[in-house]
């Protein structure tokens, strides 16, 4: 036998400041040779892919997600849980400063906070919006009320969250809007 491969899979659980519990799953693979086989070339390994990347994009590069959140801890963990899925992220504290950031660059996905201290996340969305129709954007809140939704929704929003929030959820909503994006 060539050598065994092993797929590891392994939980990280990460305790964010805010008192917030993220599991993260890397998926990796490792060849494993047996100990008489030392010297010969290793074939090398395939990791897997991460879900940060969509076959019908031409380049393989990582989706950008800008995140626009008052509390840092929050984008920070959001930060943290999307990079490690293999997503480039930038984080904006204000509507204004997340504004700024996608007149910078495009994203593929903006993670927008309802209750900004600036000004109101359904403004900022009603202004990407002018900038870029199609840019999906996910709503993150605390303030999880029908009403919220509701106002998020008729103001562009892909899909609206409540925090805490489930991260497989959240990672498969963010999968989705990144493929519709890229479609």
């Amino acid at each position: 036998m060539d050598g065994a491969r092993l797929m590891l899979e392994w939980s990280i659980v990460a305790a964010i400041t805010a008192g917030l519990l993220f599991t993260f799953r890397p998926r990796q693979s490792v060849s494993v040779k047996p100990e008489h086989q030392k010297g010969e070339e290793q074939k090398e390994s395939s990791a897997s892919v991460p879900d940060a990347t969509v076959a019908s994009r031409e380049a393989a590069t990582p989706a950008s997600i800008l995140i626009i959140d008052d509390e840092a801890a929050i984008r920070e963990s959001l930060a943290t849980l999307l990079e490690m899925e293999g997503y480039e992220v930038e984080s904006a504290e204000t509507g204004e400063q997340g504004l700024a950031r996608l007149g910078d660059r495009p994203f593929d996905l903006v993670l927008l906070e309802f209750a900004l201290p600036d000004r109101n996340g359904a403004e900022v969305l009603r202004d990407i919006r002018d900038r870029d129709p199609q840019l999906s954007v996910i709503m993150i809140t605390a303030y999880g009320t029908v009403e919220n939704a509701v106002t998020a929704m008729q103001a562009g929003a892909t899909n609206f969250i409540q925090k805490p929030w489930d991260n497989e959820k959240l990672l498969a909503d963010v999968r989705a809007a990144v493929a519709r994006r890229w479609a």
